[in-house]
């Protein structure tokens, strides 16, 4: 399902910003630039068939495990993963930080187009600020649990946390913040996610075992209490992905994986699931009257084959802070498939439990990045001992440093660029406390690429004349219905003392905007509280949309991705009337 979130949300990664280090700024996981017979040799396997390692368990214990999920099986929700605790989490705990990739203008606001990758974002509604950042909607992708744990409106048992409503405050908690990058001194501007710190609160006690759900408003079976049965290390069908690795700060800023303790060359660091999409679905909406890049954020944090149209994205918890070694490292891990042992393979599992299909590696690669109910999985495997507080990286391979080095050589910024400030830079360096009205910006404009938004739902505007000024109310929800509007006078109100804002609320030129939130004419409100009011970004005008930033997705190496993936192979075939594999697995959407 696209999921809806009802409330609040959280997640991290922040960015790195020195050239020494610049290829670690973006991505995710990736593979060294080896064949599978080379890669078999340093694991000390034989023909590229490695044994089965578990996540070596002489550390500190499982905090968090992935396993078949009870609850998709018995609720017939989704399918494949859950995630369960291993420790105990109290009321009131946060829970995961990871960060937030938007997804603009894209093929998925199609109610026609259902791909696997449609199952894993939220509805970007949720965030007004980052859909009014185009005008075609957007949704949001977060790896981890908002990606993989069940959700429902009933009986979860973790929420997003927090309610950003202060005038500098990031709503829900999730942090903008692009460091020290700037458009006009960083080739890596816009490349990625300036986003971060969604995190869950436990909104009760939650015991070792229980399957972990998150709050959403799409779905509304009941929660409950599901428990995984068992925590055996060498049980293939379940993985721990914590008891190994930790996220933390790097000296030169951004963040790492770090080892926790010694991992042992062969032994396997976390896990994490893959979705796979064609590499249409990262393509903007074209709109010749946009001079902006057309390609989607997120392909910097997929990885894939330059001969093949499938990529690979992985949604596993922390998978997105391993980096490409800086200069003078090599990598010390590497990518696998995931092994599933013959006691635990698929046939013992329900097919809603499934949660990895190696039979995906004889299909075609359009038949995988449409294929509902069937999934991938990879492992992090140690290329040689790894110390306790070392740092885990993974080779971004030959053709994602080629790709970087040729946008080096060819980034100028203008000088329109060194004008340029965010919103997010504008309010963190500027008083904001106080907005200004259309006649003081007459004479102390705001930068050009920054407009004010308001907070305003009125729920039946047919009840007034539309020359009526609307009164706002503190019952009105700082959470929805953010629109543009101008600033038209600022008063103190007589009763309460407290500074005001007239303003003109304007209609939403978003597709992706609630049907309530939707005006026919301007509307005037008074009484606006400060508080109400958001300096926001104009649409096309972030980092993200920079004709010039940088996109390429990760490299795998040479025979990591199967024949049958291969562009190649489908010359001559230009109709594909393959089957939509597991369509009883498409979950409801918006």
């Amino acid at each position: 399902m696209m999921r809806r979130i009802s409330l609040s949300l959280t997640r991290h990664r922040s960015p790195v910003t020195t050239m020494s280090t610049i290829l670690m700024m973006t991505m995710v996981l990736v593979s060294v630039n080896a064949s599978l017979p080379e890669v078999a040799d340093k694991l000390d396997c034989v023909g590229g068939a490695c044994p089965s390692a578990s996540p070596t368990l002489d550390g500190p214990g499982c905090g968090l495990w992935l396993g078949p999920s009870p609850i998709k099986q018995a609720e017939d929700h989704g399918f494949g993963l859950g995630v369960f605790t291993g420790t105990p989490i109290p009321k009131g705990a946060t829970v995961e930080t990871e960060i937030l990739i938007p997804i603009h203008d894209s093929l998925l606001h199609n109610e026609n187009h259902h791909p696997p990758l449609r199952e894993y974002v939220w509805n970007g509604e949720n965030m007004p600020e980052v859909v009014m950042e185009s005008q075609r909607g957007s949704f949001l992708f977060m790896s981890g649990l908002a990606a993989i744990a069940p959700c429902t409106s009933k009986n979860y048992n973790l929420e997003l946390r927090g309610r950003g409503d202060g005038v500098n405050a990031a709503r829900h908690n999730v942090v903008s913040d692009s460091g020290d990058v700037h458009r006009a001194t960083s080739p890596m501007a816009g490349a990625f996610s300036y986003r971060h710190n969604v995190s869950y609160t436990a909104v009760r006690d939650i015991v070792v075992g229980e399957e972990l759900t998150v709050q959403c408003s799409d779905d509304d079976y009941d929660g409950g209490s599901y428990v995984l049965s068992k925590f055996e290390p060498n049980d293939s069908a379940v993985v721990c992905i914590d008891s190994n690795v930790r996220v933390a700060p790097l000296e030169l800023g951004g963040q790492g994986l770090f080892a926790k303790h010694v991992l042992h060359k062969g032994s396997v660091i976390t896990s994490t699931p893959v979705v796979p999409m064609d590499r249409k679905e990262l393509v903007l909406e074209k709109d010749t009257s946009k001079d902006v890049t057309r390609q989607q954020l997120l392909l910097n944090y997929c990885y894939g084959h330059p001969d093949s149209d499938l990529l690979l994205l992985p949604y596993g918890p922390m998978v997105n802070y391993i980096n490409h070694p800086p200069q003078g490292k090599s990598a010390n891990a590497i990518i696998r498939w995931h092994q599933v042992s013959d006691k635990n393979s698929n046939d013992v599992l329900p097919r809603r439990q499934q949660h990895h299909h190696p039979e995906l590696f004889q299909e075609s690669a359009k038949t995988v990045a449409k294929t509902h109910g069937k999934g991938l999985m990879m492992d992090i495997v140690a290329l040689r001992k790894i110390s306790p507080d070392e740092e885990i990286y993974i080779d971004y391979g030959k053709d994602f440093e080629e790709a970087y080095k040729a946008h080096i050589a060819q980034w100028q910024p203008t000088e329109k660029d060194k004008l340029y400030r965010s919103a997010e830079h504008y309010t963190r360096t500027h008083d904001v406390s106080t907005i200004r009205t259309t006649r003081e910006q007459q004479t102390n404009p705001y930068p050009e690429n920054l407009a004010t938004a308001c907070f305003w739902d009125e729920d039946d505007p047919d009840d007034q004349a539309t020359d009526a000024v609307y009164s706002w109310s503190d019952d009105e929800e700082i959470d929805e219905c953010l629109r543009p509007c101008v600033i038209l006078d600022r008063y103190v109100h007589e009763e309460t003392g407290e500074e005001m804002y007239m303003a003109k609320m304007m209609p939403m030129d978003n597709t992706e905007v609630s049907s309530f939130c939707y005006l026919q004419e301007p509307e005037i409100v008074s009484d606006v509280p400060r508080r109400a009011i958001r300096i926001i970004d104009r649409p096309y005008t972030t980092d993200t949309f920079m004709k010039n930033t940088f996109r390429h997705e990760i490299g795998v190496p040479e025979g990591f991705y199967p024949d049958e993936w291969m562009r190649k192979k489908l010359r001559g075939n230009s109709q594909d009337d393959s089957p939509d594999f597991g369509v009883e697995f498409k979950r409801k959407t918006a």
